[in-house]
C-alpha cells in the first residue's frame, strides 16, 4: 500500500513550473509590500519630525507672545507718564517735541508689537476704507519727528491734497509707508 504513484513527466514539469511561479509571485508580493512598508515608515518618520518642529515653533510663538506683552505693558506706562508730564509741566517747544517723539515712537513700537502678535496668533483683521494720503502724512510726520529723515530728504508729490481711499488695515498701510520711506533714507 505504500507504493509510489507513478506520475507522468508532464505532470512533474507542470508541478515544478507552478511551484516556481507561485514562489516568484510570493517573492514579488513580499518585495512590493516591503517597499510600501519602508515608504510608509519614512513618511511616518518625516511626519513625526514635522510635528516636533511645529511643537517647537508653537512653544517659541507662545514665549514670544508673552515677551511681547511684557514689553508692551511697560511701554504703555512710559507713554502714559510722558503724556501726563507733558500736560502738567511748563515745557519749551523743543521739550514738547521730544515728548511727542517719545509718545509717537511708543505708539509705533506698540503697533509693531501688535503686528507681531497678530503674526504669532492671527485673529480677525479689521478692514475698512483707509485714507492713504492721511496714513502717508502721519508716517512722514513720525519719521520727521524721530529724526530718521534728518532733513536730508524731500518728499514731493500730490499726496497731501489727493484723496485716495483703499480698503484695508490702516496700521498695515502705515507700516508699509514707514518701511518704504525709512528704508530709502538709510
Amino acid at each position: 500500500p505504500n507504493a509510489p504513484i507513478p506520475q507522468s513527466l508532464g505532470a512533474v514539469i507542470t508541478d515544478v513550473v507552478t511551484s516556481r511561479g507561485v514562489f516568484f509571485v510570493v517573492a514579488f508580493l513580499v518585495n512590493y509590500l516591503t517597499g510600501n512598508l519602508r515608504r510608509t515608515r519614512e513618511e511616518l518618520d518625516q511626519a513625526q519630525k514635522e510635528l516636533e518642529l511645529k511643537k517647537g515653533l508653537a512653544l517659541a510663538g507662545e514665549i514670544s507672545a508673552h515677551l511681547a506683552h511684557e514689553i508692551r505693558n511697560p511701554l504703555a506706562a512710559i507713554s502714559g507718564s510722558v503724556q501726563v508730564l507733558r500736560n502738567e509741566l511748563s515745557l519749551n517747544g523743543e521739550q514738547k517735541d521730544l515728548m511727542d517723539i517719545i509718545v509717537d515712537e511708543s505708539d509705533r513700537i506698540s503697533h509693531s508689537i501688535e503686528q507681531f502678535l497678530n503674526l504669532a496668533s492671527p485673529g480677525k483683521q479689521t478692514f475698512m476704507a483707509v485714507d492713504l494720503s492721511k496714513a502717508l502724512m502721519e508716517s512722514i510726520t513720525l519719521l520727521q519727528r524721530s529724526g530718521e529723515l534728518n532733513g536730508m530728504y524731500t518728499l514731493e508729490g500730490n499726496f497731501e491734497k489727493a484723496e485716495i481711499y483703499c480698503y484695508g488695515n490702516v496700521n498695515q498701510f502705515k507700516q508699509i509707508f514707514w518701511n518704504l520711506i525709512s528704508g530709502n533714507s538709510s
